[in-house]
């Protein structure tokens, strides 16, 4: 605790207060510091330490008792918000993760998410599981070893751009469960949002835009997802998706809703003009 207290006084020692403000001495300079002593509170901070910042000999008028001032950054939350230096939520980074089978609309969705995103005023990245194969993980196979080394290089790219307070948008099969939560553990669990793009298997298989399933199925593929291979579909996803009854616009915008919710995004005029397909 503080005390302190000034006086303003001439050269020759005489004190000159009231000759600028009549009748008033302006107490605000004399510091000293004391800590409670044979109290029980004061014993309770012992494990703090002390910060002298003035010594106590010199004195007060009015000396006033009280616990120890805490060592700087031991509150440093309250430090933070003195400072100025808090990010509000809606501009920290953040990661958008589809995941689903192959053919499941996971590209389409994330390309109409990554425009909505910008007229929302993020920059955005997108990271498409086919086109990071082409070039970041070059010469990779799909034995499980090497899916999860695929998927670990995208979240390891994604949770760089979230650290530097970028918004990243991520659409990969990542069928393995427990591959999905190192990539969320490595994003931040509070900066990652898991999208399940729930397309059934059969709508799949009828859409099949690359004639995987079809080779898949006789026996030109192995290890294919969903038919030699297995996805785990996610148990606690932040989004569920329905592909069938919905549109890749409707889906994108059921996003959005949630990133405003969440306050990663604000609401803009852009949410306003195109009604329920943002808010």
């Amino acid at each position: 605790m503080l005390h302190a207290h000034v006086s303003l006084s001439s050269p020759d020692g005489e004190t000159r207060a009231g000759h600028l403000m009549p009748g008033t001495t302006v107490f605000a300079c004399e510091v000293c510091v004391q800590e409670l002593k044979g109290t029980p509170l004061a014993r309770a901070y012992d494990d703090v330490t002390g910060l002298n910042l003035w010594p106590a000999s010199i004195g007060t008028r009015n000396p006033i008792l009280g616990s120890r001032l805490r060592r700087p950054g031991r509150d440093a939350r309250i430090a933070e918000i003195l400072s100025g230096n808090v990010v509000p939520k809606h501009r920290h980074g953040f990661c958008v993760w589809l995941s689903g089978l192959c053919a499941a609309g996971k590209t389409t969705i994330a390309e109409i998410l990554a425009s909505m995103l910008m007229d929302h005023g993020r920059e955005v990245t997108l990271l498409d599981g086919d086109v990071v194969r082409t070039h970041l993980s070059r010469g990779l196979g799909f034995t499980k070893d090497d899916r999860d080394s695929n998927i670990l290089r995208m979240g390891f790219v994604a949770s760089e751009i979230v650290r530097h307070k970028g918004a990243v948008i991520c659409a990969a099969v990542s069928p393995y469960e427990a591959t999905r939560r190192q990539v969320r553990n490595m994003v931040g669990g509070d900066r990652f949002v898991l999208v399940f793009v729930n397309t059934p298997l059969e709508e799949c298989k009828r859409r099949d835009p690359k004639g995987l399933y079809a080779k898949a199925l006789r026996g030109e593929l192995s290890g294919f997802t969903g038919i030699d291979d297995p996805y785990e579909p996610p148990p606690d996803p932040e989004i569920v998706l329905d592909t069938v009854g919905s549109t890749p616009e409707q889906s994108a915008g059921r996003i959005i809703r949630h990133l405003v919710a969440e306050g990663f995004l604000l609401h803009s005029s852009a949410s306003v003009e195109t009604g329920d397909l943002y808010i």
